[in-house]
């Protein structure tokens, strides 16, 4: 009968052993996805960064030609 129980127990502390093993490779493959995750986000915020500086040097390239324009309407 004790060898019975201690059998059960066995047998749940082996399964116990192998969902840790899992758990902890899931962990490892998560942290590994945000890792990529981060990196990606990062480089969106950069590219989104650059975009927002060459839309103002594009703002500042038209504004300087349509200046350019009205002093040669004002001229003419």
């Amino acid at each position: 009968m004790e060898l019975d129980r201690f059998g059960l127990l066995e047998e749940q502390v082996d399964q116990l052993i192998e969902r840790y093993g899992l758990v902890v490779e899931e962990n490892r493959r998560l942290k590994e996805e945000l890792g990529e995750r981060a990196r990606e986000a990062q480089g969106l915020k950069e590219k989104l960064e650059k975009s927002v500086e060459e839309k103002g040097l594009v703002k500042e390239k038209v504004d300087g030609l349509i200046a350019r324009l009205d002093r040669l309407m004002k001229n003419a």
